[in-house]
């Protein structure tokens, strides 16, 4: 894996699950972190870990959607390490709770859910971008790396603005690319599948979940330490010609139907 020596990274959402992942690996790969999380505890216990390990690490509260929180943060995680934020994993995105449940169909549009989850998922990127972008150009280079969805590239029957926010993030990761790009700043997404978290499996009964797992071609969920391991890739050098891209880390998910989930799956475990 790459090296991310002299590396300065901001992780969003990264007091558990992917982001949390992620945030160990960047740091284990050489890179300072800013462990950032809206639950300033979990984000505490991550950068605590991390530096249990070895590592270099900090923690700040950040809620993604406020541009106020983004400049503080930013500034921030220069003062502590003394150098700019070159690498930007967007990881943090609303993925449940009340506002969720209210996330259903064009026609029962909820525009408070809506705009919720507009406010958090796709606008929390682009501030996220916006300020991290002059220090990157200051250095002549930086990878920012946006985390999409399956439901950002397919449509749904649920989740409307969700699925909308997701598919936002591959139009802001291209746009991006194609304004700094040539002045050093990469910009990609991740198309993840559905990953084991603990919040997942807190939250579907035992059969639903293995119905997520095949709808996978791997007929499993993703690991966290997987998706660390593009993360990093997409922070390194051995990216370096990788710009504007929409990779998926979806076990096979978005490669067919998913109505034919079921008979993909018997047909590999056959």
């Amino acid at each position: 894996m790459g090296s991310l020596q002299g590396r300065v990274a901001l992780v969003t959402g990264a007091g558990s699950g992917m982001g949390q992942a992620s945030a160990h690996a960047l740091a284990a790969a050489g890179a300072k972190v800013m462990v950032t999380d809206v639950n300033g505890d979990t984000a505490t216990a991550t950068a605590k870990s991390i530096t249990e390990a070895g590592g270099t690490a900090v923690a700040a509260v950040l809620d993604i959607a406020e541009e106020a929180a983004w400049r503080e943060a930013v500034q921030t995680t220069r003062r502590e390490f003394g150098a700019p934020v070159t690498v930007l994993h967007n990881n943090a995105a609303l993925t449940g709770g009340p506002v969720m449940d209210r996330d259903r169909d064009p026609l029962n549009l909820d525009l408070d859910a809506w705009n919720t989850s507009l406010s958090i998922t796709l606008t929390g990127a682009a501030l996220g971008c916006k300020h991290v972008l002059p220090g990157m150009l200051e250095a002549g280079t930086g990878s920012i790396i946006n985390m999409s969805s399956t439901r950002g590239v397919t449509g749904a029957t649920w989740r409307m603005s969700y699925n909308t926010a997701k598919a936002g993030i591959i139009g802001l990761t291209r746009t991006v690319a194609v304004h700094y790009s040539a002045q050093g700043v990469r910009c990609n997404a991740i198309v993840p599948g559905v990953f084991d978290t603990p919040a997942l499996r807190s939250g579907l009964p035992q059969e639903r979940l293995r119905e997520v797992e095949r709808s996978h071609l791997l007929n499993r969920l993703g690991r966290p330490e997987e998706m660390a391991n593009v993360v990093v890739f997409l922070a390194s050098d051995l990216s370096a010609f990788i710009t504007g891209a929409v990779i998926p880390v979806d076990g096979g998910q978005s490669a067919f139907s998913e109505g034919l989930a079921p008979a993909a799956s018997r047909g590999i475990e056959d």
